[in-house]
C-alpha cells in the first residue's frame, strides 16, 4: 500500500499543477480502512481492489468530474438511484467468472511464495462457487501449504467429479498418501500413471508410496521411470540412492547422489547422503 500511496502522490502533485480533477483513492480507502490498513473488505490481494473498492472510486469519479464541472447530475439522482445502480451491478456479477479468477490470482500468488495470501483468496473463490477449476485450484493451495488433513476431502470430491485427469488423481494420491492411508494413495497414483505416462512426478510418488509400504523392487522401478522422464528429478535420484544403499550398492548410491548434486549443488539431503556412501566406500 505504500508503494501504491507514493504513485497516487506524485499523481496528485501533477493534478494540482494543472489544475485537473483528482481522485484521492488512497486517502479513501485509508480513512474507511480499521487503522488505516486496507484488508479484505476493499482489497482482493495486496494490489487488486474489491468490487466495493471499485464501487467507492466510481462515485468519487461522479462527484470530482461534478465538482470540476464536466458533468452535471440529473434532478433524479440521490442514494436510491445509486443503491439501484449498486444492486443492479452486483447481480449481473458471474458469480463462476469472478470465483475463477480469485482461483487463478491465487494460484500465481502461490507460485510467488505469497502463501497467506493465496490461501485467502482460493478459500474466498471455493466458498463463493463450486466450479471444477476453482476447487482444483484450492486443493493444490493447500498441498503447497502442507495442509493435508484440510486438503482430504477436497481431494477426494476432486476425484470423484474429475475421474480422467491424472493431476487431479496424482493429487488425491499425495494427499492420501500423506494422511496415511498409503494402499489407497497407490491406487490413486496408479491411475494417475496410466492416465497420463509422461508425468515424472507421479511415478515419483508412486516410489515414495511403494517404499513406504516395502514394496522395494517397485519403488525401484518407478524412482527410474521418474528420472527417466526427468533426469534432473533431484529428490528422485537422491530417494533412489538412499534405496540403492540400503540394498548395499554403495557404488550405485554415490552416483546418484553426485547426479543430484549437478542438478542442486544446495541439495543438502543428496550432500550429506553421498558423504555416507564415500565413507561406506572408503573413499
Amino acid at each position: 500500500m505504500r508503494a501504491f500511496s507514493r504513485v497516487v502522490r506524485s499523481v496528485a502533485e501533477v493534478a494540482s499543477a494543472s489544475s485537473s480533477g483528482l481522485v484521492d483513492f488512497a486517502g479513501m480507502i485509508e480513512a474507511v480502512s480499521s487503522e488505516g490498513i486496507p484488508g479484505d473488505e476493499h482489497f482482493l490481494d495486496h494490489v487488486h481492489p474489491s468490487i466495493e473498492a471499485h464501487r467507492m472510486l466510481a462515485l468519487a469519479i461522479v462527484d470530482e468530474m461534478v465538482e470540476i464541472n464536466v458533468a452535471t447530475l440529473a434532478p433524479t439522482w440521490n442514494d436510491a438511484v445509486v443503491a439501484s445502480i449498486t444492486e443492479r451491478v452486483k447481480g449481473g456479477v458471474d458469480e463462476t467468472a469472478s470465483a475463477r479468477a480469485l482461483a487463478n490470482v491465487a494460484r500465481v500468488l502461490s507460485w510467488a511464495g505469497k502463501q497467506e495470501e493465496a490461501d485467502r483468496l482460493s478459500a474466498r473463490a471455493a466458498e463463493s462457487d463450486g466450479d471444477l477449476h476453482v476447487l482444483q485450484q484450492r486443493l493444490t493451495v493447500l498441498v503447497r501449504n502442507g495442509r493435508y488433513e484440510e486438503a482430504l476431502p477436497l481431494a477426494q470430491e476432486a476425484a470423484r467429479l474429475m475421474p480422467d485427469i491424472a493431476d487431479v488423481r496424482k493429487m488425491n494420491g499425495i494427499v492420501l498418501s500423506e494422511n496415511g492411508r498409503g494402499v489407497e494413495a497407490l491406487g490413486e497414483l496408479e491411475i494417475a500413471a496410466r492416465l497420463d505416462p509422461t508425468m515424472p512426478d507421479v511415478p515419483f510418488h508412486l516410489g515414495i508410496v511403494l517404499a513406504e509400504l516395502g514394496r522395494l523392487d517397485r519403488a525401484e522401478r518407478a524412482y527410474r521411470t521418474a528420472i527417466e522422464l526427468e533426469p534432473g528429478l533431484v529428490d528422485a535420484l537422491k530417494n533412489l540412492g538412499i534405496l540403492l544403499a540400503r540394498r548395499g550398492d554403495y557404488a550405485g548410491a554415490e552416483d546418484l547422489f553426485e547426479r543430484a548434486l549437478e542438478a542442486d549443488p544446495g541439495h543438502q539431503a543428496a550432500a550429506q547422503n553421498l558423504e555416507r556412501a564415500r565413507r561406506l566406500l572408503g573413499r
